[in-house]
Order: C-alpha cells, then structure tokens, then sequence
C-alpha cells in the first residue's frame, strides 16, 4: 500500500511539471474529449477522486497485483490527502484562482499495427479483453495552466481509450494515467 502511494505521489510530481469542462474524477466520461478534459484537471488536482480514470479492470489489476484496494478505507483516505496536497502544491505555484484551459490541436490517425500493440498492452497489462476496447485515438493537447502565480504552457499527446463505451486517458504506452507506472511512460 505504501508503496503504490509512493509511486502515485512520483507521478504527481512528473503531472505536475507537465502542466477545461468540469470532470472530477469520480467517473469515467462519455467522450473522448471528456476524457481530455477530466485528464486537464487532474494535472491541476482539480477532481474529487481518482477512480473515473480507469475502468474497473484496472482496479482489480492493482489490487490483485500491487495490493492497492481503491474501495478500502484506508485508501480512500489516501488518495484524498494525496489530491488534497498535490492541489496545495498547485495553489502555492499558481495562486488560489489556478486555472486550466485546454484545446485538442491535433488529432492521430494510428496504424493498425499501432492499434493492435496499444490493444494488446493494455489487455495483458490488465487483463482486459480485446473486444471490449472499442475504440484508440491519440490526440495533442495544448493546455496553459494560470493563475496569479504565473503561467504554464505545453502540450502532451494522450491515447484516449474507448473501453464498453467509457473513455479513459491514457499515456501514448497505454498506461492509465493513474497506474504508477504512467509518470516513467511519459518520459518516453
């Protein structure tokens, strides 16, 4: 348990060097572009929770394989002080008033050989059957973080990922973006 918060709290860290409508985390979108949107607010810790980032499957990949169990107690209260300090993070950056905005500059049509490298990650990673991911898409996103504190500028490339028609964001590796290993994924 320490150790995926130890490795959750390192991937907040590298969110935040990378750094929208009003997704919050507590379930996953509809949209693609919701997909975007909610991944925009968590880079700046605006959401409620972390479990709308990944279906289900994911959940019971972590608890089953890194004993992280999202519905106990003790992780819920974990990953509410961890939103809660990553937020006071941001605030001390940017000022109280920290805002993002976000546009989707570009959108990639993937290969099929690159479609079906994603789709067979991410259904070994997790355990999640092929003909249930309905859907990969790989946008860019521009995002500006701001507030009194300043500004940020950059953009990052997210596969979004249509799983029995919920969207979740992913890395370009096709790590959920809450899995611990999504922040090393980035880098690359």
């Amino acid at each position: 348990m320490k150790r995926y918060i130890c490795l959750l709290l390192a991937l907040c860290s590298v969110l935040a060097a990378f750094g929208c409508s009003k997704p919050d985390g507590t379930q996953p979108t509809e949209s693609y572009k919701e997909a975007v949107a909610s991944f925009c607010n968590f880079l700046i810790y605006d959401i409620k929770d972390i479990r709308g980032f990944a279906p289900a499957d994911f959940w019971d990949y972590m608890k089953n394989e890194e004993g992280f169990d999202i519905e106990s107690d003790e992780a819920k209260a974990n990953v509410a002080l961890y939103i809660e300090k990553n937020r006071e993070i941001t605030v001390s950056d940017y000022g109280e008033n920290v805002k993002i905005s976000h546009k989707i500059t570009e959108e990639k049509e993937l290969n099929q050989p690159s479609i079906d490298a994603k789709l067979e990650f991410i259904g070994e990673t997790y355990g999640i059957d092929r003909g249930r991911i309905l859907e990969v898409k790989r946008v860019t996103v521009e995002f500006t973080i701001k507030g009194e504190g300043g500004e940020l500028k950059n953009t990052i490339d997210i596969l979004p990922v249509n799983i029995d028609g919920k969207w979740y964001p992913c890395t370009t590796k096709g790590y959920f973006y809450v899995h611990p290993y999504a922040g090393a994924a980035m880098a690359y």
